[in-house]
């Protein structure tokens, strides 16, 4: 280990060798952000993560693997949605009603879309927490981080709740022993 390495980048480097993060994927830190976020190949983080808890690093770097895992979907999602909204193009309603509709089924589909996508990205946090490092119960660990990380007004629209994220992994992924 580098001694100018900081936790993020040795867990980040331990999940790669892992199997959790994919080898071709990078990591960056940068002030622009409050904490971690997903980039199309990379997981880019504010480095005062640095001094936290290990499970809380190493769950929000897979929490963000995830995300980027999981884009294949929303390239399949957004073609979907705009094939549905071409054929409330062609109906033979109302340009207004076509119009509101196509903007409600966007609206709707996208936040539906947003939430699952953080469910599948803890889901698959979780799972790696449980496989490659033998904890039987990661929702705890999942509570514990979603707990410590503040929640702004726009989170609500853009996040399950903790209570619903934490009950999603104990029914899909926690052991029962």
């Amino acid at each position: 280990m580098k001694s100018s390495e900081g936790s993020c980048e040795r867990i980040f480097n331990e999940l790669v060798k892992n199997g959790g993060v994919a080898g071709s994927h990078k990591i960056e830190a940068s002030e622009k952000w409050d904490y971690f976020h997903a980039g199309l190949c990379t997981i880019h983080y504010n480095p005062k993560m640095n001094v936290l808890d290990e499970n809380f690093i190493r769950i929000s770097l897979l929490h963000e693997e995830g995300h980027i895992r999981l884009q294949y979907r929303t390239i399949l999602f957004l073609t979907l949605l705009f094939i549905v909204i071409l054929l409330i193009f062609f109906t033979n309603i109302d340009q207004h009603l076509k119009l509101l509709c196509s903007i409600i089924l966007t609206l709707f589909s996208c936040w539906l879309f947003v939430l699952m996508d953080e469910y599948e990205s803890d889901k698959f946090a979780s799972i790696m927490l449980r496989d490659k490092y033998n904890i039987s119960k990661p929702s705890k660990i999942l509570e514990k981080t979603l707990e410590q990380m503040p929640h702004s007004w726009l989170s609500a629209f853009t996040h399950p709740s903790v209570k619903k994220r934490v009950k999603n992994i104990v029914e899909k992924v926690d052991r029962n022993n």
